[in-house]
């Protein structure tokens, strides 16, 4: 049991999604949702944090009944919610996009970039939808990645032979693009 006095003290709990606050099956328990509402009574404001987009993450707000702001894709986009207004955008310098798009093609290696509503792939990279997780993202097929360079909060490379992704990660640290961080994971589907 939970001491009242630092219920008392508590006014916002943010919960991350994946491994924490859903199952397996990308539901959150019944039992979870009802402690929520029982505290949201008592003033405990929630929200949530993940590296999803948005738009994979609003049926969970709805389901807890959230009316804070949501943070996606790592804290790069920060919306209001339910409303969805703007409150923070993190985007990658165009110049740092094109690197690594430029980079993407000479290690044969697909690549994706997301933006706030979609995560948007060519058809010569069309691999990306059923390579990667993003649970609830919408996927989006375009001609070119040239209208899309701007505003990109994320960029998604995937590849078969991790040294040639090792690459393009070091010529992506610092000193090349500083302010970038990398993430590297390995596919729960294919070795």
């Amino acid at each position: 049991m939970v001491d009242k006095k630092i219920l008392k003290k508590l006014k916002l709990i943010v919960f991350d999604l994946d491994g924490t606050l859903l199952d397996d099956h990308d539901t959150i328990g019944k039992e979870t949702v009802r402690l929520i509402q029982e505290l949201k009574e008592l003033g405990i404001r929630f929200s949530l944090a993940s590296g999803r987009l948005l738009s994979a993450i609003t049926y969970h707000a709805e389901t807890l009944g959230l009316t804070t702001p949501i943070i996606s894709l790592d804290g790069a986009l920060i919306r209001s919610y339910p409303e969805k207004n703007i409150i923070h955008e993190s985007y990658i310098k165009e110049k740092y996009v094109n690197k690594v798009l430029d980079l993407a093609d000479k290690y044969l290696l697909n690549i994706a970039l997301c933006h706030g509503k979609a995560i948007y792939y060519t058809e010569d990279n069309s691999v990306i939808p059923k390579l990667i997780e993003k649970y609830g993202a919408k996927f989006q097929e375009v001609d070119s990645y040239k209208k899309y360079a701007k505003k990109t909060l994320e960029i998604i490379i995937t590849g078969d032979h991790k040294k040639s992704v090792q690459e393009v990660i070091k010529k992506t640290e610092f000193p090349y693009s500083f302010g970038l961080t990398n993430s590297f994971y390995k596919s729960h589907h294919r070795s």
